[in-house]
This record gives C-alpha cells, sequence and structure tokens, in this order.
C-alpha cells in the first residue's frame, strides 16, 4: 500500500498541533475529491483519445 507524502506531512502536523484538524478534514476532502474528478476524467477520455490516436497513427 502507498502512502501519499503530502497527507502524511499534513498528519504528522495536525498529531503535533501545528494544524487544526478541521483544516486537516477540509484539506484531506478536497484530495479525495480531485483524485475522484481525475479518475472520472481520464474514464471519459480513454476512448475519444485511443480512437484519435489509431486515427493518427494509420
Amino acid at each position: 500500500m502507498l502512502i501519499d507524502p503530502r497527507l502524511a506531512v499534513l498528519s504528522e502536523k495536525t498529531l503535533r498541533g501545528e494544524l487544526p484538524l478541521t483544516r486537516m478534514n477540509s484539506m484531506y476532502g478536497w484530495m479525495i475529491i480531485s483524485r475522484l474528478a481525475g479518475t472520472l476524467l481520464a474514464q471519459l477520455l480513454l476512448v475519444p483519445l485511443a480512437i484519435w490516436l489509431g486515427w493518427v497513427m494509420s
């Protein structure tokens, strides 16, 4: 299992008390949303770009 370094640093700062828990929760939520949006965008673009690449290569 891989650990995201940014989330590890945020978690460490939160545990030390340098960052409020609400800020950590907000940032974690935005990271989940951005990863989900990136995955959905990649899925939407996969087939059209594969067709375009096939057209370009032929």
